[in-house]
């Protein structure tokens, strides 16, 4: 992991493969992402990106666990897997560009990448643009997993 610049203290090493592989077993359960969110622990951080449910991902929760980044992996799969679903990813984009924190801006960034344009409904009004990204088209909320 350290290869990546991922830390590993905390970690147990496991491959993000079998996070999705496992969450997706696991379903959509938003109470238990928020609890193996708090645990702190890489995995189960990664983990809690996949399962919770983006209808009750609020604007508070999503300050909170942004706050916590402290790697480039959780928070790009934060982003690119929970906040780009929800309602509230486009504000974020703005109040996270000017950020002092860590990794404030790279969410933002990784919010704001073009090919996710149109997420949620949100991203792109502003510049006129109504196409959908390939999860919104499809209907996925929670990680689908065949």
């Amino acid at each position: 992991m350290s290869r990546y610049g991922i830390p590993s203290h905390g970690a147990f090493g496991g491959p993000v493969g079998k996070i999705r592989a496992y969450a997706g077993e696991l379903g959509c359960q938003h109470d238990l992402a928020l609890a193996l969110r708090k645990t702190g622990q890489y995995e189960s951080r990664m983990r809690a990106c996949f399962i919770a449910d983006p209808a009750r991902v609020t604007p508070a929760l999503m300050d909170a666990w942004a706050k916590d980044f402290d790697n480039r992996a959780v928070c790009d799969t934060a982003c690119f897997h929970l906040f780009d679903r929800t309602s509230h990813a486009f504000g974020k984009v703005r109040k996270w560009s000017t950020s002092k924190q860590g990794f404030g801006k790279r969410a933002a960034f990784a919010l704001r990448e073009p090919s996710r344009a149109g997420v949620a409904g949100q991203r792109g009004k502003d510049r006129g643009e109504t196409r959908k990204s390939p999860r919104q088209a499809l209907g996925y909320t929670c990680i689908e997993m065949q």
